[in-house]
């Protein structure tokens, strides 16, 4: 029975290792293909152990506020997500990446010349694959 415990433990370390990796790969994967005015889209991704709120955000009118806040937002999302994904563990369940400001799906369809259509669905199949690489 030792040896079904240990290979368990094993496999659980090996999951929650995945786990972390592929997490903090989308998230850097979707923030860095974001497009960029403000800052305040890309500053808004949101990496949480609870479902998302789907109350969408705003983005505030005047430039400068948005600019800052969304630097701001940026700094501590990160934070947030490197803690969470560093420190995860099976027993936390899922984990959502997820972005609350609500043109974010514009863009995705393509509204900015700065990324290509479905730049998130590109961004996590590339985090994906490069996580499957590894765990290969």
């Amino acid at each position: 029975m030792a040896d079904a415990r240990g290979v368990t433990r094993e496999l659980e370390r090996l999951m929650e290792r995945t786990v972390r990796r592929l997490t903090l790969r989308i998230y850097q994967a979707v923030t860095i293909a974001n497009p960029v005015d403000t800052g305040f889209s890309r500053g808004s991704w949101r990496v949480t152990n609870s479902p998302p709120d789907l109350e969408g955000i705003k983005r505030p009118v005047v430039r400068e506020i948005a600019e800052s806040q969304g630097a701001t937002l940026f700094s501590q999302h990160n934070q947030a997500a490197q803690a969470l994904a560093g420190g995860y563990k099976l027993r936390q369940g899922q984990v959502f990446i997820w972005n609350p400001v609500f043109y974010v799906v514009f863009l995705n369809q393509g509204s900015s010349a700065q990324a290509p259509k479905r730049f998130i669905d590109r961004a996590i199949a590339k985090a994906v694959r490069a996580t499957q690489a590894e765990v290969r």
